[in-house]
């Protein structure tokens, strides 16, 4: 087969064999990209059976998108010879990985993570694999797992191809009531993730036997030996988790995927074996990070214009395609931090950095750049620029190419074109320009409306600023956010300022996201929001906000929770140290239901930055959920020490105490609040609370009536009643199925 082509797919070496399947990598002529063919071995390809079972392996992976999964392109004949195309994984089987030797906890724990996950979007389509075993896991260059081989699938709603009483699977991953031949469901996918898990910590498999018949008699009435006796640095929770995973009997198992992650997630949060994978395994191989450049102008005032120039570099590099750029976010956690730059790029996992200063002085300006290997802290290049300021955008056009020249990416002649983008020619707009987003990247009432101002002043010098008007609108944007204004009184401002930089450049991604935000927070128009989110990703798949907002605001309102944290996993290897980024991954977990989860998100971000509000805001709502109320208030309280957001506050313990059956103090509360709002002083974002009051001290109508409130308020909110844990108990009735409906999430 090798050097021939089969349709477009140059096939270039053979992978591997098995007893179902010849897998090759190839080269889809097309596309220019590597895949993967599989295809029945000689003695198969023309049986009826093993044909059908090839496509149902097609079929059960084709219908599952999840990162954890591998993804299926095609299938295909061509001249008899049936084969499907799949993403072609460079990496190792998790059955390799075992051979080489003992596998750290935190890593055995982190591969059985994504492969339940994987699993668990696998049977939330109504797929069992039934044939979980080390070789079918592979792990990529960058840790990620990817599962393999459906070619045993089960699919709700398809005839099984095997009969009665037939026996399915590997023998040593095999489940009782699969080994005999006997129904079964997920929890035999369940029993097989705890094999895995056995073999990774062990190097050996839980049910062993010299012979068939002795590993049978092992699989179905003898118990593993102590996990304990093979290894000695086993967490205590590992033991319990493995016995419920190996019970005989299915339905004394883990009920579902889920509750096996809930239970992982406890043994991760205390698992005293957290080591970071070494250095050199964890990094990209095509990754950069921009510092903040250094001001050594004469009077030290251009912080504003070095942060500037830096996220201009940023943005532009942003454009490169594969590679991964960090956020300013990040990045800018290390300002005036004085560290090696290998301990910068280990934090950020990445393998180059670029660094410099900038002198202002007068009509002169100099910027030096240097672009450092990260391994070794070298330097690739260095240059020092000597121009006039009217000069600036030429500059950052040179260095910007330079870097990709250094760095030897090849560019299209269309993507060299865009890589760097100016929507001004004026220097005088572009440095009023610069400072409104210094002090909007602060993301404070006072800095925001300082940069609306400053924006203002640079759109009355270019009135066609494209990149000013989109700031405008994202000004906006997060005036609503921060409860500073009314939502009804700033989305159609947002939505004014973010047409016309469209007007001006439609190919910017910022003002598309910002149309994208307004369409789910404002208009509930989910369709219309998911295609402006793409549409800015395409166009800048480095842009961050764009990732998270399309997570939080569009996905997971719509309880699309995969692919919200397929997209919030972008945004956070994207811009890996924000911890708004990271707060908005656990509460989409808190949406989801896994509490445990989110909670040790939020809590792993106040461990590193203690007066962070937001994820005192979302811990404890959290503990409510968890019924750890005294917890939760106290949370809230730390929240309110950071926010002063006293409103809010207020209401989020009021619910708490409904809930806990303190009713007294939270109708005291209830009635402060609705004195608030009869003169008139209530916030959109307090009026949604209410109904959680209300809701928590189970009076239906009137929580139903203020969700009415909040919904007409543009309470941005409501948007999540679908997912909301508050509103469970109002699930059925009318007028919140009708609610619903109004906000188009039914």
């Amino acid at each position: 087969m090798l050097g021939q082509t089969i349709s477009h797919y140059e096939i270039i070496e053979k992978l591997g064999e098995g007893g179902m399947g010849v897998v090759y990598r190839a080269r889809d002529q097309r596309l220019d990209r590597s895949v993967a063919l599989k295809m029945l071995p000689p003695h198969l390809a023309n049986l009826p059976d093993e044909r059908e079972r090839l496509k149902t392996e097609a079929r059960a992976e084709a219908n599952i998108n999840h990162p954890n999964i591998a993804t299926i392109y095609d299938i295909d004949e061509v001249d008899g010879q049936l084969f499907i195309v799949m993403e072609y994984i460079d990496g190792q089987t998790v059955k390799d990985l075992i051979e080489v030797g003992t596998i750290d906890i935190a890593r055995v724990l982190d591969i059985t993570r994504q492969i339940a996950e994987g699993l668990k979007a696998a049977h939330d389509q109504g797929v069992i694999h039934r044939d979980i075993k080390s070789s079918n896991i592979m792990l990529t260059s960058d840790h990620r797992v990817k599962i393999l081989d459906f070619g045993l699938a089960k699919m709700h709603g398809l005839s099984d191809m095997t009969d009665a009483g037939m026996t399915v699977g590997t023998l040593l991953y095999s489940s009782p009531e699969q080994l005999h031949g006997e129904a079964v469901d997920h929890r035999t996918d369940i029993w097989s993730l705890g094999v895995v898990m056995f073999e990774m910590l062990c190097g050996e498999l839980p049910f062993r036997g010299a012979y068939t018949q002795a590993i049978m008699y092992a699989i179905s009435t003898a118990d593993p030996e102590s996990i304990e006796a093979l290894r000695t640095d086993v967490p205590s929770g590992i033991r319990p988790l493995l016995s419920r995973a190996f019970e005989k009997d299915a339905s004394e198992r883990f009920a579902d995927m889920q509750t096996f992650l809930t239970a992982l997630a406890a043994i991760q949060k205390h698992s005293s074996s957290s080591a970071p994978l070494p250095a050199d395994e964890t990094k990209d191989r095509n990754s950069i990070a921009v510092m903040p450049l250094s001001d050594l102008s004469p009077e030290s005032d251009q912080a504003y214009f070095c942060d500037g120039i830096a996220d201009e570099l940023i943005d532009a590099l942003s454009q490169v395609k594969d590679w991964r750029v960090v956020s300013r976010t990040s990045s800018f956690m290390f300002k005036g931090k004085t560290l090696d730059v290998r301990e910068i790029g280990l934090r950020l996992n990445v393998t180059h950095l670029v660094e410099g200063s900038v002198r202002k002085a007068g009509n002169r300006l100099r910027i030096t750049v240097h672009l450092i290997d990260v391994k070794d802290g070298f330097q690739v290049w260095s240059e020092k620029y000597d121009r006039q300021l009217a000069d600036i955008f030429e500059i950052q056009e040179e260095i910007a190419l330079t870097i990709v020249g250094k760095l030897k990416i090849k560019l299209g002649a269309e993507q060299e074109t865009a890589l760097v983008r100016h929507t001004t020619q004026s220097f005088d707009a572009f440095n009023i320009y610069l400072k409104a987003r210094y002090h909007i990247n602060e993301r404070t009432e006072g800095s925001l409306r300082l940069g609306l101002e400053l924006c203002e002043r640079a759109l009355e010098v270019d009135p066609a600023y494209a990149a000013a008007h989109a700031a405008v609108a994202d000004c906006y944007i997060l005036l609503g956010f921060l409860g500073a204004e009314d939502p009804a009184a700033v989305m159609p401002l947002a939505r004014v300022a973010a047409e016309k930089a469209l007007s001006s450049d439609g190919f910017l991604a910022e003002p598309h996201t910002t149309i994208g935000c307004i369409n789910s927070v404002y208009d509930q128009d989910w369709a219309a929001a998911e295609n402006s989110f793409r549409y800015a990703l395409e166009l800048n798949p480095g842009y961050v906000t764009a990732w998270q907002w399309f997570a939080i605001n569009c996905l997971t309102p719509q309880g699309r929770f995969d692919e919200a944290f397929q997209a919030i996993a972008k945004a956070r290897e994207l811009d890996p140290l924000s911890d708004v980024v990271a707060a908005t991954e656990g509460l989409i977990h808190y949406f989801a239901g896994d509490l445990q989860r989110a909670e040790a998100q939020q809590r792993e971000i106040l461990a590193r930055t203690p007066d962070f509000g937001l994820s005192h805001l979302f811990l404890g709502r959290t503990l409510t959920r968890q019924g750890r109320f005294g917890e939760a208030i106290s949370a809230f309280e730390q929240s309110d020490a950071m926010s002063r957001n006293g409103q809010a506050t207020m209401a989020e313990i009021a619910y708490v105490n409904a809930l806990a059956g303190e009713l007294d103090a939270a109708q005291e509360a209830l009635g402060k609040l609705l004195e608030v709002h009869q003169d008139g002083g209530l916030k959109p974002f307090t009026i949604y609370s209410l109904a959680t009051i209300y809701a928590g001290m189970g009076k239906t109508k009137e929580a139903l009536d203020w969700l009415q409130h909040a919904a007409n308020a543009h309470a941005l909110r409501v948007i999540y009643l679908k997912v909301d844990p508050a509103f469970k108990p109002l699930h059925k009735a009318p007028e919140f199925i009708t609610l619903l409906k109004k906000i188009s999430l039914t």
